[in-house]
């Protein structure tokens, strides 16, 4: 399956998540520092990466274009948020799915992404 970072403020999310995406084979890894982003991504080389929006001190949205201007275009991302974010842009690796749906929504999208991301990266 597919190594995820997973970067949210939330303990109970990331919980939640891990377990989730582990029971579905997944090799995951946590983050509820959003500043740490860098450092777990170049570490744990993540083929995805699950963020949330809303964090305190480094937004979502910052650390998405950190993620996009130091790694590159080429890692899929999910923004996974409680608010009403939309995403805009011509992103074709990243998604939004809110925090609020079932989970099998978020595999799906984790394997919608995955798919596109090994099409445009062969």
């Amino acid at each position: 399956m597919a190594r995820i970072l997973i970067i949210d403020d939330d303990p109970d999310v990331l919980r939640t998540l891990e377990l989730f995406l582990t029971n579905q084979g997944h090799v995951v890894q946590t983050q509820e520092n959003a500043l740490k982003f860098l450092s777990d991504i170049c570490i744990f080389r993540p083929d995805l990466v699950i963020l949330d929006i809303m964090m305190p001190i480094m937004t979502g949205g910052t650390v998405y274009q950190g993620i996009r201007h130091e790694i590159g275009p080429h890692l899929p991302i999910i923004i996974s948020s409680a608010s009403r974010v939309s995403v805009r842009g011509e992103d074709p690796l990243l998604l939004h799915v809110p925090k609020s749906s079932e989970l099998q929504k978020l595999t799906s999208a984790i394997e919608q992404l995955l798919h596109l991301a090994h099409q445009l990266n062969p």
